[in-house]
């Protein structure tokens, strides 16, 4: 009879840490879900202010083009009659075809920073997926350390000890 009524206690004390248990899981599990919403939300927004500030050197530059457009028949037809008023708009003209370039450039540059990253970037993962380690394994079935050190070594050739190469 007291042993019946000890178990009777242990099994009424796991049943209250169960459900104890499951009511921390619930209002854990409804805390995550809330933070999750704001984090996309305030991903999503951060997306659109960052598209529309994408979109301002664009707009910049069709405003420079179009004063170039403007500005460069206005410039030869006062040069061609040698008139005092081509001056300014001439200056304006060459700082706005002068910064016109320089964009070109920069974007250019941009671009090709952007292309290299992904380059190295999918090769990366590339190699972790599909390499093989000197020892023969591979590559994804490694972790941490030895899969970093397996991954380098593929780029540089192979391991140290096999006589690869140094990145």
């Amino acid at each position: 009879m007291i042993l019946e009524v000890i178990l009777l206690g242990l099994v009424a004390s796991g049943a209250i840490r169960v459900a104890s248990a499951k009511e921390r899981h619930r209002c854990a599990a409804e805390d995550y879900r809330r933070v999750l919403n704001d984090v996309e939300s305030t991903k999503k927004e951060l997306e659109a202010e960052l598209e529309s500030l994408g979109k301002c050197p664009e707009m910049a530059f069709a405003e420079l083009q179009r004063a170039n457009r403007i500005l460069e028949p206005l410039v030869t037809q006062n040069l061609a009659t040698h008139s005092q008023y081509g001056t300014s708009e001439l200056i304006v003209l060459e700082h706005s075809t002068s910064l016109m370039d320089e964009y070109s450039t920069i974007a250019a540059a941009a671009a090709g920073t952007a292309v290299g990253g992904i380059l190295a970037a999918g090769s990366w993962a590339a190699i972790s997926r599909l390499g093989t380690a000197s020892t023969g394994v591979a590559i994804s079935g490694l972790h941490g350390v030895a899969a970093t050190n397996a991954a380098l070594a593929w780029f540089g050739s192979g391991s140290l000890a096999a006589g690869g190469g140094v990145l």
